[in-house]
């Protein structure tokens, strides 16, 4: 008897460990052995007198040790290292500053490249954009709400956001960051409280220093 082959296609599904599919690279925190996007963490490197220095930008030559960026952790691993020059709370407020200052700084180059909108008016109009465009998909963007701003205006700031998700099906990505004093800075001055970053790549990096300031930052 002659065999019949199936001419049925069978679907193929790649999973995690497909190494065709595109993965960010990922480093395991020092302290806590969790692996994570190498972009959430904090880099740090062996100065020349032996000690950890941090590496904000991730830039600095030699080996470096990362860590979840959070003060409990990072105060583990300079402890376990050797404090060296300075005292452990002087280098963690310099940490603290230097993750901030990293974070202005991919906002500015944001603004400068034509990725950045402010105000809460601007966010209402993006937001109707968005509402009554063709296509419904919403393209890469991240809303930040200063720290200290107006209860109105946290309101207004999440019925956009509401708006949104419910005629896209996809909820802004959100952070509650900086001030207004630094949003004004950014944007040349005025009463700012909302900022848009557009662009994929402008998005990922302020995504990531959020993200790393905010660890910081948080009380444990």
């Amino acid at each position: 008897m002659r065999r019949i082959k199936s001419k049925k296609k069978v679907a193929v599904v790649k999973d995690a460990t497909d190494k065709t599919a595109p993965t960010k690279p990922s480093r395991l925190c020092a302290v806590t052995r969790t692996t994570m996007d190498s972009s959430l963490l904090l880099r740090f490197v062996v100065g020349p007198d032996g000690s950890m220095v941090e590496d904000i930008t991730g830039k600095l030559p030699g080996r470096g040790k990362y860590v979840q960026p959070s003060r409990q952790n990072v105060a583990q691993l300079l402890k376990g290292s050797g404090i060296k020059g300075e005292t452990l709370d002087t280098q963690l407020e310099r940490i603290a500053q230097g993750l901030q200052r990293r974070l202005l700084d991919g906002l500015n180059l944001a603004r400068r490249a034509g990725n950045l909108r402010w105000g809460v008016r601007e966010l209402t109009e993006l937001a109707d954009g968005l509402v009554n465009a063709r296509d419904r998909s919403s393209p890469p963007m991240l809303w930040l709400l200063a720290s200290d701003a107006a209860s109105n205006t946290h309101e207004k700031f999440a019925g956009q956001c509401r708006k949104v998700a419910g005629a896209t099906a996809v909820e802004p990505e959100t952070f509650k960051i900086l001030d207004r004093n630094h949003f004004a800075t950014v944007c040349g001055g005025g009463e700012v409280a909302v900022l848009i970053v557009y662009s994929e790549g402008m998005v990922a990096r302020v995504r990531a220093d959020s993200v790393r300031l905010q660890s910081f930052l948080a009380v444990e």
